[in-house]
């Protein structure tokens, strides 16, 4: 029987792009991502939780951006080919007026495709 306690990863990435254009203005984007995101999986249930703090700045704005994520899950192990039912949850920040010094929007930096 697989048992295991929940586990923390913490990481910063820093991101530059020399030519980034958002509302507030075009120029030097300057990003830092602070994640922290708690998970378990054992045989029954799982869980994944992701915190994102961006700050930073873009051109003449102060970067305050933010997003979380969760994916938990319950395997019934007792049916045939084990089903999962899941609950997916994730919430970004935007920006809420584009004529201040503030930029709200979440830089996700690399997302991956829908395809493959």
């Amino acid at each position: 029987m697989l048992k295991r306690a929940s586990r923390v990863d913490l990481y910063y990435l820093g991101y530059l792009r020399t030519a980034a254009t958002f509302d507030q203005g075009r120029g030097r984007e300057l990003r830092h991502s602070w994640r922290a995101r708690v998970w378990k999986t054992s045989n029954a249930i799982d869980y994944n939780f992701e915190a994102v703090i961006q700050t930073g700045r873009v051109a003449n704005a102060t970067i305050r951006a933010w997003t979380i994520a969760s994916d938990t899950g319950y395997r019934i192990e007792t049916a045939a080919a084990r089903p999962r039912l899941g609950l997916r949850a994730n919430v970004t920040s935007g920006d809420r007026d584009r004529q201040d010094d503030r930029l709200g929007t979440f830089n996700p930096l690399f997302p991956r495709g829908g395809g493959s």
